[in-house]
């Protein structure tokens, strides 16, 4: 039970890591996906939009670690 518990510990700091990853992608993929739809005249609303969705997701995961470092 000793041995898995840092493979679990390491497990749980990678999913921070590659659900940033994963949002960083859908993220160049949806704007590439509205650059076609919508034309060039919604491209700044549109990178507002998703640089406020960046700064969420930032702000929620420097409070999970916060909250980790705490312990």
């Amino acid at each position: 039970a000793a041995a898995s518990a840092p493979s679990f510990l390491l497990f749980l700091v990678s999913i921070p890591v590659l659900c940033s990853i994963l949002i960083h992608i859908m993220l160049v993929f949806a704007l590439w996906a509205a650059k076609y739809i919508i034309g060039s005249a919604g491209d700044e609303s549109l990178l507002t939009m998703l640089a406020e969705a960046q700064r969420f997701f930032l702000i929620s995961q420097h409070k999970a670690e916060h909250e980790l470092n705490c312990r």
